[in-house]
């Protein structure tokens, strides 16, 4: 049923979110609370567990000093809300990739649109040549 505000997207973002066979949370890393105390509050989904997405494969990569850098897209239900570039995706589980989980991805953009049935990331994963896979390289 379409609303005064647009088409009724609810059966389109069911259908999207049903094909998210990963499970992930994103967190905002290094935020000071009102104690002044470093953390890594929650910002999808908001409670409970892991909530659906589906993390892509790497879309290009690029070699720096110590690492690789590898980008990559993912996607979140619609619903999703309140998820900033700088954000850090964590995956928990996967489907389709056995070797998916733990990996950590640093949202570079979150795309903009006018009917939103998922949204949508862009994402960087580094890759350290010195210390192994899925950790972002230390600061020079």
């Amino acid at each position: 049923m379409a609303t005064e505000t647009g088409p009724d997207l609810s059966f389109a973002q069911q259908t999207v979110e049903g094909l998210m066979d990963d499970t992930c949370i994103v967190v905002r890393p290094a935020v000071l609370d009102e104690d002044g105390l470093l953390g890594a509050p929650r910002v999808y989904p908001p409670a409970g567990e892991y909530g659906p997405c589906l993390v892509g494969s790497a879309q290009g990569s690029q070699q720096t000093d110590d690492a690789y850098r590898f980008t990559h897209r993912a996607s979140l239900p619609a619903a999703a809300q309140g998820i900033q570039e700088g954000d850090v995706l964590i995956v928990q589980s996967s489907r389709r990739d056995p070797d998916l989980p733990g990996s950590r991805y640093i949202i570079r953009r979150v795309s903009e649109k006018t009917l939103l049935v998922s949204r949508r990331l862009g994402m960087e994963r580094f890759e350290s040549l010195r210390r192994g896979w899925h950790e972002e390289p230390e600061a020079p």
